[in-house]
């Protein structure tokens, strides 16, 4: 059961991993409705795009190479309440991947810091 827990904790965070590398190295070049980081603000204009594709890319690759160590760390720290730990682990990381990318480059477009 261990390693179940370890290996959803750890699926989401590398999943993303590969999605941000992917996105830095072939980026969505077109505005579109369809794939890539889409918010009204990011498809506003060309640059606005392009910045908010590089940026998503970039905190992807930053955020989950942080996730990938910090809760298999607190996993194998509290071993014994693991699937607790997994639960809180897995929570965290949704909201790390979704919520802390989408406010930190909505900031930095609406305040045109590029």
């Amino acid at each position: 059961m261990f390693i179940f827990m370890l290996a959803m904790v750890l699926l989401l965070p590398i999943s993303m991993l590969i999605i941000g590398i992917t996105l830095l190295k072939h980026p969505i070049l077109q505005i579109n409705s369809e794939k890539g980081y889409r918010t009204n603000r990011a498809m506003q204009s060309q640059e606005n795009w392009a910045f908010a594709q590089k940026m998503y890319a970039r905190l992807m690759i930053i955020i989950n190479s942080v996730l990938i160590f910090c809760p298999t760390f607190l996993i194998f720290i509290f071993y014994k309440t693991y699937y607790k730990w997994s639960l809180i682990c897995i929570a965290i990381q949704y909201v790390c991947i979704v919520i802390l990318p989408l406010c930190i480059i909505e900031k930095l477009l609406k305040n045109k810091k590029f």
